[in-house]
């Protein structure tokens, strides 16, 4: 079933209407950008197999995309679904407004990510090491701190409940003066550590999950 699936590559394609030559070039230019990245993102390799996998063997297969500003592209990575939890009344929705991605940072990378911020950095250098009970779906049998620098972390996600107007400054939580503001909506995305500390609370304005779920048989409740 996996093999069926995988072989056929989605292929997005950037097409015109009546448009010019020049158009229809820059339209040639996005379809060949945007297969550069899925490939990039091993949608045409092995990572997409694995994804397949998991939603063949355990309900669901998820991918997970964030943007890298500092390299201006979004990196994609596979997430296993028991670090997906979703609230059991708004799994049956068409979409869940709210869900939680529980999965072990290296400590470093974490730390990478909030280069700009000496708080979050250090709150991520005092946060304590991933229990090892936490470890066992990776198979780690050695002792915290020994092999590889692991914390815990929760990333949470609320859907705004209307529409967003994301071309508006306030939809990010920026003020014409480039200041912090409370958002025009009610989504938003947290960081949270094992240890409570939240190193990150901001806006979020899409009305879906940075997530991609494969479902291979659907449930008719979910």
């Amino acid at each position: 079933l996996v093999a069926m699936v995988v072989r056929n590559k989605v292929r997005p394609f950037f097409m015109t209407s009546g448009g010019s030559p020049d158009e229809r070039e820059k339209a040639q230019g996005m379809t060949k950008a945007v297969e550069s990245e899925l490939r990039t993102a091993g949608l045409y390799d092995e990572t997409a197999v694995d994804i397949c996998f998991d939603g063949t063997l355990f309900d669901v297969g998820c991918m997970k995309w964030t943007p890298d500003f500092a390299n201006m592209r979004v990196t994609g990575a596979r997430c296993f679904p028991w670090e997906v939890l979703i609230p059991e009344r708004e799994q049956r929705l068409p979409m869940p407004r709210q869900f939680v991605h529980v999965t072990a940072y290296d400590r470093g990378v974490l730390r990478a990510q909030f280069a700009n911020d000496k708080a979050a950095q250090e709150m991520i250098d005092n946060a304590p090491n991933a229990p090892r009970e936490e470890m066992w779906m990776y198979g780690d049998e050695a002792e915290d701190g020994t092999v590889s620098d692991l914390v815990l972390a929760a990333e949470l996600y609320h859907l705004p409940s209307g529409k967003v107007d994301r071309k508006e400054k306030t939809a990010w939580g920026m003020g014409k003066d480039g200041r912090s503001i409370t958002p025009n909506h009610d989504g938003r995305r947290l960081i949270v550590l094992q240890n409570g500390n939240v190193i990150d609370d901001g806006a979020w304005p899409f009305e879906y999950p940075p997530s991609a779920f494969f479902l291979s048989r659907k449930k008719p409740t979910e």
